[in-house]
């Protein structure tokens, strides 16, 4: 393995592919020759991004020398990944051959968002089953894990500023994710070529919050039974979701975009004595207005922490958010 102009993660695919391309032990045929890999990047210091260049061109060589060239250290690895595929290991000779030698391969994606969801919220998943299912995702040229956090069921994530939030709203005391185990898995994911985008649904969605934070719901719906709906009435909810989302997108989730849900929502929650006189004194005359008015201001909080929003449909069936 060589690369032209290495960079960390390229040295640490190299490691991972090595097993990956020599699974298994043999004694060489006698005609067998040394294999070697060039990897030349143009760019070494191209960030994970929506859109960064993935593309690449793998050549397989009969005298056993394959060279991936891309623009990217991301379009390197889905060079690896599918070189890693053309090998195969043969019983009889106790060879590894790549079949059609020699290859030229021009390949790039369709799409620039190719991701998987997990939802965590209302199926707890272990870190080392979110790291394996990344490890899936790599092999399928995958980019994003969607990764769905928070629910009317659970909150298994950690919170800095409402460290309450999971010991009151997680499954229970050993079904939550520890800030470090979350930091963990970003940089998995990132040394895979994959974003990692955190969806925090609401207004809806967000029974596990009240748990904690009851006084922050709307007050049609603060029974057990019901599902909840975060309170647009009450000034305090905006600046509490400010703190949460701040401290998680500092230093947590590094990437440009943040999903913020918004389907489902139990509107009915806003029609009491309180949101009604305040929906009048706003000048909102239906609950389509308020869920209008929620999301346009979480939309706008995002913007301010330098996140791009990536919502559900009935965000732009029911509201309007900005372009």
């Amino acid at each position: 393995f060589e690369a032209i102009k290495s960079s960390e993660v390229l040295v640490n695919a190299f490691d991972r592919y090595r097993p990956l391309f020599f699974p298994r032990t043999g004694t060489p045929h006698p005609s067998a020759v040394n294999a070697g890999l060039v990897v030349d990047i143009r760019d070494t210091t191209a960030e994970l991004a929506l859109g960064v260049n993935e593309n690449y061109t793998l050549d397989a060589n009969i005298d056993g020398t394959a060279v991936i060239t891309a623009e990217t250290v991301w379009g390197a690895l889905r060079g690896l990944e599918t070189l890693s595929q053309l090998i195969r290991f043969n019983f009889t000779t106790g060879q590894y051959s790549i079949s059609g030698l020699p290859l030229h391969i021009e390949d790039g994606p369709r799409f620039p968002h190719r991701g998987l969801l997990i939802d965590s919220g209302r199926h707890f998943e272990p870190i080392a089953q979110v790291k394996s299912l990344l490890d899936s995702m790599q092999y399928a040229k995958l980019n994003v894990l969607h990764w769905h956090l928070t629910e009317d069921q659970s909150f298994p994530i950690a919170s800095r500023s409402f460290p309450e939030l999971p010991q009151k709203g997680a499954y229970s005391d050993q079904e939550q994710y520890t800030w470090r185990e979350i930091s963990d898995v970003v940089q998995y994911a990132r040394e895979r070529g994959i974003r990692v985008i955190p969806e925090f649904d609401m207004p809806g969605h967000t029974s596990a919050w009240r748990n904690s934070h009851p006084e922050l719901f709307a007050e049609g719906c603060l029974s057990a039974e019901s599902r909840g709906a975060f309170d647009p009435a009450n000034p305090g909810t905006f600046a509490f979701l400010l703190a949460a989302l701040q401290d998680w997108t500092t230093d947590m989730f590094t990437d440009d975009f943040l999903h913020l849900g918004s389907d489902e929502v139990p509107s009915n929650c806003w029609n009491n004595t309180k949101d009604l006189a305040w929906m009048k004194s706003q000048g909102l005359a239906n609950f389509s207005e308020v869920f209008d008015y929620f999301v346009n201001h979480m939309v706008s909080m995002a913007k301010k922490l330098g996140k791009q929003t990536i919502l559900w449909d009935e965000a732009f069936m029911s509201a309007k958010p900005p372009k």
